[in-house]
Formats: C-alpha cells, structure tokens, sequence
C-alpha cells in the first residue's frame, strides 16, 4: 500500500504526496531541514504543483526542475498527410547526417515524396507534445515461399533532444501492431553489430538473431549498398 506522506511547500500550505519512499524533502522557509531521496512519484509530483517556480533552488534540489515525462504520440504517414513530408525531411536530413551523408536542400524531401507515392516506404512519426521527435520507414517485402509478405524496418531515428523518453521503443511498437494488422509474417531489421544501443532496443522488443542467413550486396554504384 502506497502511504501519503504530508510536507510543507512554501506559499502551498502542507500537501500530501503519494510516495513509496518515506525518506521525502521537507522544506520551510526555502531552506532543506531534512536529507532526502526523492523517488520519480515525488519528482511528477511535484512538477503538478509547479515547486520549481522559484521557491527552491535548484543548485540545492535539481530534481524538482526536471521534466515530467511526457506521452509518446507515434502515427503512420499517409497520402493525405504528405504535407508533412517537409518537417519530416528535416528529421531524415539530421538522421542522415549522423551517419556522415551530405544534405542537399530539397533533395530529401523529393526523395521521400518519391518512395511515399509509390508506396516503397511507409513512415511513421513520433510526437512528444507538439514536438517531432523521432521516425521510422518501412517497407514490405514478398515473402514467396509462404506466399505472404513480411515487413522490414528500414530506418529508426529519435532527435537528441528526445532520447531516453521511450521514443523509440514507441516507434517500434507502432511499427510491429501496424505489421501485425496487416497480417505480415515476421518483422524485421538490421544494424551494424557495434551500435549497442540499438541492439538493446531491438532484443528487449522480441527480436531474435538470424544465424543461419548471410546477408551479401552487389554495389551497383561506387558508394552504393
């Protein structure tokens, strides 16, 4: 059972907070009387009663000004949304320059509008409030001897400014429900074996190594892959 736990904010009054933790701050004056371990429950808390508007400071108590996590809003690009190709293209330009590619003005954007019309890549984009935050392509490839299709992943990129909000694992699991209503039979993607972080995300979201399958390409141009 959770215990409400009763302290006093300055110009607030005494609240009561919701906290598994009972080794809360207790502030009077603006002066700290008690040393705390404030748990996530504490910190939302108290940004809803706005603690950080001045009355502590935050040298003394950081975790009152960070941020209160936000909800992750992930939808799937349409044909009547291709308006939104152009902020879209801005998010694929950094994406692309993090893997070191040149960004030519308007190049992304005729590219992307090409592969969306004739439907060889599907996008999904990430929110967090009014922020584009992150994206992810798809495309579907046959899969001749079930006679079905499956769907590959193709891109995945979150904004640093919007890293570790769960952006990317919403992405994903936009991009599974949408592979799994379109009764595809498997997911999948690739990455290179040194980025981590990513084969993190992808293991924790129940996908599997492929051992007995050798990717190979044939560069059909000098930089090709």
């Amino acid at each position: 059972m959770v215990a409400l736990l009763p302290y006093r904010v300055p110009g607030l009054g005494q609240q009561t907070s919701p906290c598994p933790d009972r080794r809360i701050a207790t502030w009077q004056g603006g002066t700290r009387v008690a040393e705390v371990r404030a748990t996530r429950h504490l910190r939302m808390f108290a940004r809803h009663l706005e603690l950080a508007a001045g009355s502590v400071p935050k040298a003394t108590a950081p975790w009152l000004y960070r941020e209160a996590m936000v909800p992750v809003r992930v939808t799937a690009l349409t044909e009547s949304a291709a308006d939104q190709l152009m902020s879209v293209a801005g998010v694929f330009d950094q994406y692309r320059r993090h893997y070191g590619q040149p960004v030519v003005a308007g190049q992304t954007l005729a590219w992307l509008t090409e592969q969306t019309s004739h439907r060889r890549l599907a996008i999904f984009i990430a929110h967090v409030g009014e922020d584009l935050a992150g994206l992810a392509t798809t495309m579907v490839v046959p899969a001749s001897l079930r006679l079905g299709s499956s769907w590959q992943l193709r891109d995945l990129y979150v904004v640093p400014s919007a890293r570790r909000r769960g952006v990317a694992r919403a992405l994903v699991g936009a991009v599974r429900q949408a592979a799994t209503a379109a009764a595809a039979i498997r997911l999948s993607v690739q990455t290179e074996p040194g980025n981590i972080a990513a084969l993190q995300l992808y293991r924790t979201s129940d996908f599997v190594p492929v051992e007995d399958i050798q990717t190979m390409a044939l560069p059909l141009q000098r930089d090709g892959i």
